[in-house]
């Protein structure tokens, strides 16, 4: 089974190669955007959860996010490109096509 998503990661660290602040950026994104998909009291989103890459404190999005919310994921797109963030694909596909593998 594959998983079609545009899912992308939104990484701590500025195009300049400088982290990101506050600390808990991430914490707080996903916070902000918990009521989109998810249960009521949830402290993030299923679209949009927060990870450690490499150390590095990032964000997850799953491109899903816009088909429920367009205004939501308009406003986490602007908020990294606003904040000059790095942004990388997601691993969406390779997850499923792993799965797709050991099955």
């Amino acid at each position: 089974m594959l998983i079609d998503t545009d899912e992308f990661v939104i990484i701590g660290v500025t195009l300049e190669g400088k982290p990101f602040r506050p600390d808990d950026w991430a914490e707080r994104l996903c916070r902000v955007l918990a009521p989109f998909g998810g249960e009521p009291g949830a402290p993030h989103s299923p679209y949009v959860r927060p990870i450690v890459s490499c150390g590095i404190k990032s964000v997850v999005v799953d491109g899903r996010l816009a088909e429920i919310d367009a205004r939501a994921y308009r406003f986490v797109r602007r908020f990294a490109r606003d904040n000059e963030l790095q942004v990388r694909p997601g691993r969406a596909f390779d997850r499923a096509s792993m799965r797709d593998e050991a099955a």
